[in-house]
Formats: C-alpha cells, sequence, structure tokens
C-alpha cells in the first residue's frame, strides 16, 4: 500500500464516520475518558505543581491569538499553545507516578 492509497483510505473511513456508528460503550467510556482527563488538568493547575505554572507562564507570554482556553486560567491563547499547556497539566496529574502528598491517596 502506497502513502497516498493509505491517506485516501483515512479520508474515506473518517468522511463516512457517523456519531451514531460509534458503539454506545465506546461513547461512554470516551466520556469517562475526558472527565478523568479534564480533573487531571484542574488538579495540576494547582501551585504544588512549578511544571503548570512554568508551562503556563510561557504560554501566557507567548501574547498570540486568544483563541483556546487554557483550563483553569483566565486567559485564552492558541488553539496549539491552550493544548500545549492542557496537555502537559493533564499529564502531570494523570499518568506521572509522582503526586503531590496533598492529592495522593497514600498515607
Amino acid at each position: 500500500m502506497t502513502q497516498s492509497q493509505f491517506t485516501e483510505g483515512i479520508i474515506k473511513y473518517v468522511s463516512e464516520a457517523s456519531f451514531n456508528r460509534i458503539p454506545t460503550e465506546v461513547v461512554a467510556h470516551s466520556k469517562i475518558v475526558v472527565l478523568d482527563t479534564i480533573g487531571a488538568i484542574i488538579a495540576a493547575s494547582s501551585p504544588l505543581y512549578p511544571a503548570s505554572r512554568i508551562i503556563v507562564d510561557y504560554v501566557r507570554a507567548q501574547e498570540e491569538k486568544p483563541e483556546a482556553t487554557v483550563i483553569d486560567r483566565s486567559f485564552k491563547t492558541t488553539s496549539a499553545n491552550a493544548a500545549l499547556a492542557n496537555g502537559i497539566m493533564g499529564y502531570i496529574c494523570d499518568i506521572e507516578s509522582y503526586h503531590s502528598k496533598q492529592f495522593s491517596t497514600r498515607p
């Protein structure tokens, strides 16, 4: 299969996709994953996580077109920078094995 054929296959699949064709179990699980990610981002926005402050300060300093929200912050930035900041904050509390003691469920 050539790259062009592969790309055409993806285009065909996406263009024919319909929400009604997605299994209800997939939709339900996707909602849980999205809520979990938003919760992780909000938790990571705490001052206890210096990496969040660093990325948010960086994104805010870019002073670009305000088109997308940085979750739990009072400003907007470009879609790319909002995705960068939100993605990093989601990663900090959702995937990393390190968590601040304040948020830990362990004694």
